[in-house]
């Protein structure tokens, strides 16, 4: 989630599959996007933190390598797309309050 003004995140959780043998919610690395700028350094700190993380292997799919560099490559990408759809997010406005649901 993003600050009314776009200028910090205020909330980031980042979760990797298909790098350990369960997949895994990575905290650290979206505690460490909290507060700060959403900026290429931003989401290459947290993609260094869930690289670290991740416990991958090497099989027929794949090396620990590729596996590895991956993981930062798609995890900036999906911030990249998340933060570009925080921006683009206009709540439609409450009809009186109540719900649909």
């Amino acid at each position: 989630m993003l600050s009314d003004d776009h200028a910090r995140i205020t909330d980031a959780r980042i979760a990797l599959a298909a790098v350990a043998p369960t997949p895994l919610l990575i905290e650290a690395a979206g505690a460490s996007l909290i507060g700060k700028s959403p900026t290429e350094e931003t989401f290459a700190e947290a993609a260094k933190i869930a690289q670290q993380a991740a416990r991958p292997i090497t099989d027929i799919r794949g090396t620990e390598a590729q596996r590895r560099h991956l993981v930062d490559v798609l995890v900036k990408r999906a911030l990249r797309g998340a933060i570009g759809r925080a921006k683009e997010y206009r709540p439609e406005p409450s009809e009186g309050g109540a719900s649909n649901g």
